[in-house]
């Protein structure tokens, strides 16, 4: 394999959202593999508006409540509080 391609698929690490679209207000969270050791109650789950003003602030859980009432695209970020590691993700609800 080349060395080379490490970095980038390093950043290219994120979690899947699903449904993405969401309509229902509940989406589930698939944490990608190098996260599996992780434990959950260490990670923030913070939900922005286009604008950057935080929507939701809560503790990890795989079946996350979208609140009602959010329309448009919205920025998912997890951080892992044991090591300052984070992931985002683009989540567009409908």
């Amino acid at each position: 394999s080349n060395p080379m391609s490490l970095p980038e698929d390093e950043n290219k690490e994120t979690f899947k959202i699903a449904p993405n679209p969401v309509s229902n207000g509940v989406v589930r969270i698939t944490l990608p593999e190098s996260w599996s050791n992780v434990n959950q109650a260490d990670i923030a789950v913070t939900l922005y508006d286009g604008s950057g003003k935080i929507v939701l602030n809560t503790q990890f859980n795989e079946n996350l409540e979208i609140p009602s009432g959010l329309h448009g695209l919205f920025f998912l970020k997890l951080n892992n509080k044991a090591n300052g590691r984070v992931l985002s993700a683009k989540i567009l609800v409908i």
